[in-house]
C-alpha cells in the first residue's frame, strides 16, 4: 500500500495507491473519496454525496432502495444500535415526491410502526397494517380515547373515541363566520348538526305555501347506474332546486375540467424518467347533490296546513251530525 501526499494547482491530495483518497483545497475545503463526503469551508457546508451542498447538510439520494419499494431511492438511512430497526428517508425518482419508511433494517422493506412524538408522549402512530392513530396506541374503543383510520374495507374507516357520555364534539366545521356545524356525540348516540339558534337569524316569517310547493316535488323509485339491483326512494336534484333551492348543491348539467395522463412516463432501466408523462385535460360532469334534511321544514309546513284543513272538516262534519 502507497500513501502520497501530492501539491495541486488548487491546494493538496492524499493518494493511495494512485488514488485520491482525500482532497485539501486552498479555501480549506475539504473532499474525501470523490465527494462520499464533501465539507464545504467557505460556505460551512457539508455534502453527502455530492460536492455542491446547497444547505448546511445536503445528502445526495443513492440507488439503496427498500425491497418492493420501485424507485424510491434512499438517502438517509437512520439504525438502531442494534440493527434491528431502521428510518429511511429519500425520494421516488419517477413519481416526484419524497417519502418516509420505518422498516427493519438493512433496507428490507418490511414495514414498522412510524410513531410521531413530543416529548415522551406519543402523539401519532402510523401501524405496520397501514392503520393511522391520532391520540391513541390501538384501536379506539370504550376506554380507549382517540381517532383511527382504517383502510380496509372489511372495518370501520374511521373511528373516534371521546371517553365520555356527555355530548362531545367528534367533528366540527368552521368557516370565517365561526362554527357552522358539528357532529356530536352522547350516551347512546350521534347527532349531525347544522346552525340553528335564533339568534343567527332575521327576517323570519311564517311558512305559508306548503302543501302548494309540496305538490311541485316529484318523487320517484329508482337505482343509479352504478348499483343496478338496488332501488330506492328520492328525487332529481334539478326538480328540487326550483323548489327548495338550499337542499341542492351546483347546477344542473354542470361540467368540469379533469386533467388525465394522455400516455404515462417512460423509465430507463434504472427506472430513471426517459420522456415525461403526458399530460391531457378533458371535461367530465359536474353532479349535483342534495341535502334531503332541508325538505322537512317544508314538509312540516305542508303537514300542518293539512292538519289544519282535516281538523275544520271535523269541526264542520260534527256541527252537521249534531243538528
Amino acid at each position: 500500500m502507497t500513501i502520497s501526499i501530492k501539491p495541486t494547482a488548487s491546494g493538496s491530495t492524499i493518494e493511495q495507491d494512485g488514488s485520491t483518497v482525500l482532497s485539501i483545497e486552498s479555501d480549506r475545503s475539504v473532499d474525501v473519496d470523490s465527494s462520499t463526503l464533501h465539507v464545504d469551508a467557505t460556505n460551512n457546508n457539508v455534502g453527502i454525496g455530492t460536492s455542491s451542498p446547497l444547505g448546511k447538510l445536503k445528502v445526495a439520494v443513492g440507488n439503496n432502495a427498500p425491497a418492493a419499494s420501485g424507485n424510491m431511492n434512499t438517502g438517509v438511512v437512520i439504525e438502531s444500535a442494534s440493527a434491528s430497526r431502521a428510518l429511511n428517508i429519500g425520494v421516488n425518482n419517477t413519481a416526484g415526491y419524497s417519502w418516509i419508511n420505518s422498516a427493519f433494517a438493512n433496507n428490507s422493506g418490511v414495514p414498522d410502526n412510524l410513531v410521531l412524538m413530543t416529548g415522551a408522549t406519543e402523539r401519532m402512530r402510523i401501524a405496520s397494517n397501514g392503520y393511522l392513530r391520532i391520540g391513541c396506541t390501538s384501536s379506539p374503543n370504550a376506554s380507549t380515547i382517540g381517532v383511527e383510520f382504517v383502510p380496509v374495507l372489511t372495518s370501520d374507516w374511521c373511528k373516534f373515541s371521546a371517553g365520555a357520555t356527555g355530548g362531545i364534539r367528534a367533528i366540527g366545521f368552521y368557516n370565517p363566520n365561526g362554527l357552522v356545524g358539528d357532529i356530536t356525540t352522547n350516551g347512546s348516540g350521534t347527532l349531525f348538526n347544522t346552525s340553528s339558534d335564533y339568534r343567527l337569524k332575521e327576517n323570519n316569517v311564517n311558512i305559508t305555501d306548503g302543501i302548494s310547493r309540496v305538490k311541485l316535488l316529484k318523487p320517484y323509485r329508482f337505482n343509479f347506474i352504478t348499483d343496478a339491483s338496488v332501488t330506492v326512494d328520492g328525487f332529481f336534484a334539478h326538480e328540487v332546486q326550483g323548489v327548495v333551492p338550499e337542499a341542492i348543491t351546483k347546477t344542473k348539467d354542470a361540467m368540469r375540467t379533469e386533467e388525465y395522463e394522455v400516455t404515462p412516463a417512460v423509465l430507463d432501466d434504472d427506472g430513471n424518467v426517459v420522456t415525461e408523462a403526458v399530460m391531457g385535460t378533458r371535461e367530465v360532469p359536474d353532479y349535483q347533490g342534495i341535502d334531503q334534511s332541508k325538505l322537512v321544514p317544508l314538509l312540516t309546513a305542508a303537514l300542518q296546513e293539512a292538519i289544519t284543513k282535516i281538523e275544520d272538516l271535523e269541526t264542520r262534519i260534527q256541527a252537521l251530525e249534531s243538528v
